[in-house]
């Protein structure tokens, strides 16, 4: 019966992330086009595959523009709404992810969040959760990149799953990272900001100079 229950509510999790896909909800595109930046307000909805359809009012069929086009989405409603940006994947640079705009400034915060375990991993649109928990058995990921304001490329920072081991890790690498800035080196170990990453950027953004 709990197998039974734990293979229910993982379905159900997938059904929900491919539902948020599907609906088209209203923002912006920005295209890459000959090295300048073209942007179109209108109706957003991102597909499963990657790539993406806008719409310019609700009723129009639409025009999906594949994802090595695209270089920004912004979207203004919904669970899904925030700022989005295509990257190449620093471990495949054949590969371009999608990654949600946490935090920005001299450092930009980047997350992608998935789910593995006890159901086939996919892929969820939307900020992070700082829940650490597990639904029918699969548990969250959160990939964690950054980016500094003289850079166009995305450095892969960590992974939190929540796990205690991984909880050690994540505080031990953030205070490595963020060894320029003593005084939230210092908070990061004291917990002050428990595993709230996005806190931990916006702090070094607006309070942190190199030492």
């Amino acid at each position: 019966m709990k197998i039974k229950l734990q293979i229910i509510f993982a379905l159900l999790s997938i059904l929900t992330i491919f539902n948020s896909y599907a609906q088209k909800r209203k923002g912006k595109i920005t295209l890459i086009e000959e090295k300048k930046s073209l942007s179109f307000d209108g109706y957003v909805k991102i597909m499963a595959n990657g790539n993406i359809l806008f719409r310019e009012t609700k009723r129009e069929s639409g025009k999906e523009f594949k994802k090595d086009f695209i270089k920004r989405i912004e979207i203004y409603e919904g669970k899904q709404s925030g700022n989005y940006e295509f990257f190449k994947n620093p471990e495949d640079e054949k590969e371009r992810i999608l990654l949600i705009e946490l935090a920005a400034g001299n450092i930009t915060l980047f997350s992608q969040t998935s789910y593995g375990g006890g159901s086939p991993s996919f892929y969820s649109l939307g900020e992070p959760s700082t829940f650490s928990g597990t639904l029918g058995g699969s548990y969250m990921i959160i990939d964690y990149f950054v980016k500094e304001k003289t850079d166009s490329d995305i450095e892969y920072l960590t992974t939190f799953t929540g796990h205690k081991r991984t909880k050690r890790f994540f505080i031990e690498m953030l205070a490595r990272f963020f060894s320029d800035c003593s005084d939230l080196k210092q908070k990061i170990k004291a917990l002050e900001f428990e595993y709230d990453l996005t806190k931990i950027v916006n702090y070094y953004n607006n309070n942190c100079k190199k030492d």
